[in-house]
């Protein structure tokens, strides 16, 4: 999964304004490098990826929010997938953090930023495919459906990189599953929990501890090119956000409520960006500060 430096476009700032995505991407279109997305321009993995759903839906702020799935094959089997998540539009008030940077339960976390509407972290771990999803894009299916029309099946086991870039302005959700399949391993069924990829199981499997380690080596320069890009341009101190702006006024923003939360947790479970099992952790915690 190495990053084609040479056609890598920086992440890029635009003027303020949404920008719709499904008038300037097609459908079924081929893309290497990088791909443009609204007011960006997001480093690709190397290979061809196909575009199989474009997504546009506007949050609780009435924020404009992008999405783009593509996907890649060998032969005719799946490689690999990746789904792109960013905002269309600016916004004034920020982002809902994203979950993936506090976990402690993955096989690699790597955090730059951690501080509310700023994070920039990227990481490794498996996920399970257990159910069918329900996500409907505007355009185009959803993974699974996107794999029954050619005559396949979702591999139960995926490997995947996610990246999270955010500041007040800007957000940016990356994720790449690779198909360990495709490398010799058995498609693995079974919960989460249980995988033999598990990072408290997977030491009993060298060859697994290989893979992701080169896999980990490939995926890094994908997240210097998106970090050094200059989408992240938040406080490299936490203690800037209880510095008094001009006028007295906090720069500290609001948490998010708990509605806000919970939309944006179920859009990420039926987006299948976590488990059915982390989705009901996670959605009790919240419920359980009320």
């Amino acid at each position: 999964m190495a990053v084609a430096v040479a056609a890598v476009a920086a992440l890029v700032s635009m003027p303020a304004g949404a920008e719709s995505i499904l008038d300037k991407l097609t459908l079924d279109s081929v893309h290497t490098g990088s791909i443009r997305i609204g007011r960006a321009t997001v480093p690709l993995p190397e290979g061809e990826w196909i575009v199989t759903a474009l997504n546009e839906a506007k949050n609780t702020s009435n924020s404009v929010l992008a999405t783009v799935t593509l996907a890649s094959f060998a032969g005719e089997k799946l490689s690999g997938y990746i789904t792109i998540d960013l905002n269309a539009d600016m916004s004034a008030s920020g982002w809902t953090p994203h979950q993936f940077c506090h976990r402690t339960d993955v096989y690699f976390i790597h955090k730059d930023a951690d501080y509310g509407n700023d994070q920039a972290c990227w990481g490794v771990n498996h996920y399970v495919f257990d159910k069918t999803s329900t996500y409907k894009p505007t355009q185009g299916k959803n993974i699974q459906a996107t794999l029954a029309g050619r005559g396949q099946t979702m591999p139960s086991t995926m490997i995947y990189a996610l990246y999270r870039l955010s500041d007040r302005s800007n957000y940016l959700t990356y994720a790449v599953h690779v198909n360990p399949a495709l490398s010799g391993f058995a498609d693995e069924t079974g919960k989460w929990a249980d995988s033999s990829w598990h990072k408290d199981l997977i030491g009993a499997s060298p060859d697994k501890v290989a893979y992701l380690e080169a896999f980990k080596a490939k995926a890094a320069p994908l997240y210097a090119a998106m970090k050094d890009g200059g989408l992240y341009t938040g406080r490299a101190d936490p203690a800037a956000a209880a510095k008094p702006a001009p006028g007295g006024a906090s720069q500290t923003t609001a948490a998010p409520s708990v509605e806000q939360r919970l939309t944006t947790l179920k859009d990420l479970h039926d987006r299948q960006v976590i488990t059915p099992a982390e989705y009901e952790a996670k959605r009790k915690e919240i419920l359980g500060g009320l």
